[in-house]
Order: C-alpha cells, then structure tokens, then sequence
C-alpha cells in the first residue's frame, strides 16, 4: 500500500478489521466502486496509526475528533490507480468540519445527506459521521463526475446523514458563499483557514470561517458569553499589537481599522463573536442571532 500526502494533510487508504463505523455492508471500501476495482487490501489506521497514513497532517484530524481510518488503492481498465482513504470521526459535525477544512468549502450536495468536492485529480466527500478522500495516483486523468460516482458508491454503504450544522445553514441562508466556508474545531483548524490577523492567542473552540460577497468573515463559538466576552477583548487587544487603530470600541461591538486599510466589525453576540469586513456585518451578525 502506497502513502502519498496531499494538500495540508492526505495519503494512502483503508481497510476492515475491527470495523466501528455505522456500514450498511460488512466492509468500509467496497471491491468495486463503478469503473474501479480495489486491487489491494483495506487498511485500518487507529489513534497513533494516524500518523503513518497521513503525511503531515494527522493533528488536524485528531483536534476536530478522529477515530479510526480505511485505506485501499484501486485501479481500472485505463491502467489508472486511486488511493481512497474513509475517516471515522467522533460525530456528524467532526467529519463535516475536516472535510470543509480539506476542500474549503461545504461542497454540493450529490444525493441526500452526501456532499461531495470535487477537483482535478482529486475528491473529498462527507456522508454523517464519514469523511472521504480520493486521489488520482497514477495514468490519465479522470473527470471530476468519476469522483462523484466513487462517493455515491462508499456513500451508500454509509448509514447516518443529514444536513450541515446548524450555524453553517444559517450563514448559507445568510447568502454567505459556500465556496471557502470552513467549520473549524480548535486553534490549527482556524489558523489554517482564519481571514484575519492577530488570532494566534485568542482563545479558540469552534466556529466558521467564510465570505459573503468578497468579504472575509469569521464567527468564533464558545461554551457561555463569559469566554466570548474575553476571547472578544483578546482580539481586540492582538489586533491593536499587530498595528491596527480601534475606532470605535464597547463591551459588545469594535470597529477596528486593520492593516489594509479596511474597517473590521468585530461584535460579540451571547456567545459567539462576530469578524466582518467589509459592508456585511448585519446579514452575518442577523444570521447568528437565529439561535
């Protein structure tokens, strides 16, 4: 079995032995999945074991909730081979926010409860509490509509879906793009994906990252408004350090005139904060006020 990396953190493929994930079969990579057929053994990654499918990037999957990996390669009549890796995570909103995290973005959905991003050579999906990757190893290239029909094929061996989290359908509804929204889960899944400066120490748990309209946006999440209200004066206070002017400021709401030149709204809502640039500020902070 090969192990490749890809983007901040892919490789390799799975397998069945001590199977814990919700199948409808009695194995997690099927033998064939439309034109491909598995040309090897699936291979079952736990806990440390992380670290040797995954080359670089195992940690983000373990801060957003990791509980076990599949791999397998598979190959067709073209002489093409795909390494197909399926991750186990701890809930629906864990495998959901690593699988925006890899795409960046949500994806479209290819049936119901499957999402599905495409790209060249390349494809992740996320059906409940699964997240899938594909990667074209070898010969020639493949259309995007053969990742999708890989997808479709694990995906229905997938018991469990539904719609995205809560806040993330709230800021679609809000008009925020799809492309580039992020679920993140701890510090490493925000600084990949953070539109702005000056959040290294501010203290992160969950939130969304994302645009509307060109404008960057972030929402950080907390257990109760006694963290979002000090996590939102550490922002503040980061971004004066890092050269920004505060003109504005209140014990809910900051306009701050960050380096660029743009003005960031930055409004602390019960618990959550709301970072906006640009003119957006009330449809995203509307958005989260729909609790």
């Amino acid at each position: 079995m090969r192990v490749i990396a890809h983007i901040v953190l892919l490789a390799g493929v799975m397998a069945t032995a001590g199977i814990h994930i919700a199948l409808a079969g009695d194995t997690a990579l099927p033998r064939t999945a439309g034109r491909w057929n598995r040309i090897d053994t699936v291979g079952v990654f736990n806990d440390q074991q992380l670290f040797d499918l995954i080359d670089g990037g195992a940690s983000l999957f373990l801060e957003y909730g990791f509980v076990r990996a599949y791999a397998a390669e598979y190959g067709d009549s073209a002489q093409r081979f795909l390494s197909v890796e399926l991750y186990e995570m701890s809930d629906p909103t864990a495998a959901f926010g690593v699988f925006s995290s890899l795409s960046a973005g949500i994806g479209k959905e290819v049936q119901p409860g499957l999402r599905m991003s495409p790209g060249e050579g390349f494809g992740f999906f996320w059906k409940g509490t699964c997240m899938g990757s594909m990667t074209l190893l070898e010969g020639p290239p493949a259309a995007p509509g053969e990742f999708v029909a890989v997808a479709i094929c694990i995906g229905n061996l997938l018991q469990g879906s539904g719609p995205p989290p809560a806040l993330v359908r709230r800021l679609l509804h809000a008009g925020c793009d799809a492309d580039g929204m992020v679920l993140f889960n701890g510090r490493l899944g925000l600084l990949n994906h953070s539109p702005f400066r000056a959040v290294q120490n501010v203290p992160v748990e969950t939130g969304v990252t994302g645009s509307k309209s060109g404008s960057p946006f972030m929402v950080l999440s907390y257990a109760d408004s006694v963290r979002s209200h000090s996590a939102y004066r550490q922002w503040v206070k980061e971004l004066v350090a890092d050269g920004s002017t505060v003109l504005q400021q209140t014990e809910q709401q900051a306009h701050v005139r960050i380096r660029d030149g743009e003005t960031l709204t930055i409004s602390c809502i019960a618990s959550h904060i709301v970072g906006v640039s640009g003119t957006n500020a009330v449809d995203i902070i509307h958005a989260i006020m729909q609790e």
